[in-house]
């Protein structure tokens, strides 16, 4: 393995309080940065087919402008105040700071999500799209993935941090599902368009 990789999991591994080698806890956690990061890249890709179905090209401009403008304006304000800061130990208890709110920040997006998922689930069966059978299955198979990979990569990460609740949270926020449920509704509107 290279240089920095080894000094990077020796750092990791000097963090926490394991039995691991330096080798095997930079495995570990290298192999849950690959799996989290490929499930974000997946999901990324499944959440963008739902507007591409509409067939209406201003929904999908408008779709792919408000999604650029989510990401990339807080992306500038922090990296605006973070090129403003001249201390590495001030940045550092700032991002500790932070950290207290992330918690609350992931319980009101999961609410969101929830309240999307239903809100879409209830559309597809009032719309006679899916019946609540078909509903129910989707939403069975995206929690048991959800919480799969959550216990994947908790056991994969030797950070007390990483307990099961906090990666299932995570999961299942950069997982998509009201995009996916939203799908056939976007195909019915561009069949009828």
């Amino acid at each position: 393995m290279g240089n920095v990789w080894s000094q990077w999991a020796a750092d990791v591994a000097g963090r926490i309080d394991t039995d691991l080698t330096p080798f095997h806890a930079g495995i570990r956690v290298s192999a849950a940065i690959i799996l989290v990061a490929s499930l974000f890249l997946v999901g990324q890709i499944a959440s963008h087919w739902w507007f591409g179905l509409s067939g209406n090209s201003r929904l999908s401009f408008a779709v792919i402008l408000i999604e650029l403008a989510v990401v990339f304006v807080p992306l500038a304000i922090f990296l605006r105040w973070f090129r403003g800061q001249s201390d590495w130990e001030d940045v550092q208890a700032a991002f500790s700071t932070g950290l207290i709110y992330l918690p609350a920040l992931a319980t009101r997006l999961l609410a969101i999500k929830a309240v999307a998922g239903m809100a879409v689930g209830i559309m597809l069966i009032r719309s006679q799209l899916c019946n609540l059978q078909a509903v129910v299955k989707v939403i069975t198979a995206w929690a048991l993935f959800v919480m799969l990979v959550g216990l994947a990569v908790s056991t994969l990460l030797p950070l007390p941090q990483a307990t099961f609740m906090a990666c299932v949270s995570g999961i299942a926020i950069v997982t998509p599902l009201a995009r996916i449920l939203v799908m056939p509704v976007m195909l019915a509107y561009g069949r009828h368009r």
